[in-house]
């Protein structure tokens, strides 16, 4: 949690006999400074929303963003926290990064306003409940501005849209779930976002493709500790929390270990540090309040290096990075593993970026993430080495070298999982997107059978789910 104080400044006066008349000038000083900071240009965030109910069970949210201040708003974001009985269908613009609950706006222009709609549909039977939803608006230096929203669903018990099971024959890739070597994947939806049909659905999906591990957002959770205390918050969180619990007992009697994952490319910054601590202390308090169903990693894909600053002045922005992942580590009592989400260009080898100096050690930022955490059990890393072939100069196995190689050391017990990307995403040889099923697990088996021997691999991570099925055959 941020905490912010005020200090009142003194200044030390030597008394003469001019002291009542230096006072006087001091106090109008200050008065006139007062009230120059009062009038100057500031950033001021509107929210304005509503919502109506469509045909075919789903709710219409059309939103405007709106700066009405006489400043630019900088990193304009705004987040979407939805009912425990709806889910997300389809938006314009598109969420950011992957998500259903995120817009990145970046600067808004004083005056200027952003239009948002957003369509969700009700994925359960609700009998007189209305659904509330809540929307966050921030912005560097502006005060957050949040709406609540209830819908009164005009139909007590509408039929529930289950979205359809995918009818084609799963290519299951070495390892399967028996395997020691973990086969992972992304879900970019939180189980209390999804609802228990889809979060199911979901579930058994990654299970009869194979998967034996998924990693689940949760970090819609930060959007319930900014809600005022009260009733409503205590509802909230205890709905949440309940989703969470369905979510990993469905997917352990499948065989699925689940984790917890969370981030945003500015929580190392120190002032923003506050929001993965948040992250670990609830996934620390769920697993000790819940020991049967309980999150095995809690996961952070924070990845600094898209940050404007970074590229003129990368030492700075990795030190930050690094200390982060270190308070980390020495934040988490428990046995809870902590892994982190990196790029393959930490390495010393590659030499796309600096090494700096940590805790009186000049080494490569992969080699302080290594050290810091072995220093505890459990955890892990999951390396970011997206190409769409494995071997060659520039192939997965080439990227992934140099890590594998440095954390397969003797003194070291940190395990690595290697990621693939099958998003649409740019430059199109990062990943699979266009290309079939067949070729990436191809491309996964050549992984796999190369580092099978190596005693730091621990697996293969598939980014992310939804794509991953709509790859042909």
């Amino acid at each position: 949690m941020k905490y912010k104080s005020n200090r009142v400044l003194g200044l030390p006066l030597r008394l003469s006999v001019f002291s009542a008349l230096l006072l006087t000038c001091l106090l109008f000083t200050s008065t006139v400074s007062t009230s120059y900071a009062a009038v100057r240009p500031k950033c001021l965030l509107s929210l304005t929303s509503k919502s109506s109910t469509t045909l075919e069970n789903q709710i219409k949210y059309s939103l405007v963003v709106k700066n009405i201040g006489s400043r630019p708003c900088i990193s304009t974001q705004l987040s979407m926290y939805y009912d425990n009985n709806e889910s997300y269908n389809q938006s314009t613009p598109k969420p950011t990064s992957g998500t259903n609950y995120y817009w990145y706006i970046g600067t808004l222009g004083a005056g200027k306003s952003v239009p948002l709609t957003v369509t969700t549909s009700i994925n359960k039977i609700i009998s007189s409940i209305p659904i509330s939803n809540s929307v966050c608006l921030s912005a560097t230096g502006a005060n957050d501005a949040c709406n609540d929203i209830t819908t009164n669903i005009s139909n007590s018990t509408p039929t529930p849209l289950t979205p359809p099971i995918s009818t084609s024959t799963p290519v299951v890739i070495a390892p399967p779930t028996s395997s020691p070597l973990e086969y992972g994947v992304w879900v970019w939806e939180s189980p209390y976002a999804m609802g228990t049909v889809r979060s199911n659905d979901v579930i058994d999906k990654a299970s009869v493709n194979g998967f034996n591990a998924i990693y689940i957002t949760i970090d819609d959770y930060l959007n319930i500790i900014d809600m005022p205390n009260g009733s409503l918050k205590t509802q909230t969180l205890n709905s949440y929390t309940s989703a969470l619990t369905s979510f990993i007992t469905y997917a352990d009697q499948k065989g699925i270990k689940v984790d917890a994952e969370a981030g945003w490319r500015d929580w190392a910054k120190p002032e923003l540090r506050y929001k993965a601590y948040n992250i670990l202390e609830f996934v620390n308090s769920y697993n000790a309040s819940n020991p049967t169903s309980k999150f095995r990693n809690v996961q952070y894909d924070v990845e600094p290096y898209i940050l404007p600053e970074y590229e003129t002045n990368k030492a700075a922005v990795l030190y930050d990075f690094v200390e982060m992942v270190n308070q980390l580590v020495i934040k988490n009592t428990s046995d809870l593993g902590i892994v982190m989400v990196i790029p393959h260009f930490y390495d010393s080898a590659q030499n796309w970026t600096p090494q700096i100096m940590f805790n009186g050690n000049q080494a490569s930022t992969f080699t302080h993430i290594l050290r810091i955490l072995d220093t505890k059990q459990n955890n892990s890393i999951t390396l970011m080495s997206y190409r769409d072939h494995a071997l060659g100069q520039d192939g997965t196995i080439a990227l992934s070298q140099p890590e594998i190689t440095e954390a397969s050391l003797d003194q070291y017990r940190v395990k690595i999982n290697i990621a693939q990307e099958t998003g649409n995403v740019d430059p199109n040889y990062v990943t699979f997107y266009g290309k079939t099923r067949s070729q990436l697990m191809a491309e996964l088996t050549t992984i796999k059978d190369t580092f099978s021997t190596s005693r730091a691999f621990g697996g293969l991570s598939i980014h992310y789910l939804d794509p991953f099925l709509q790859l042909p055959q």
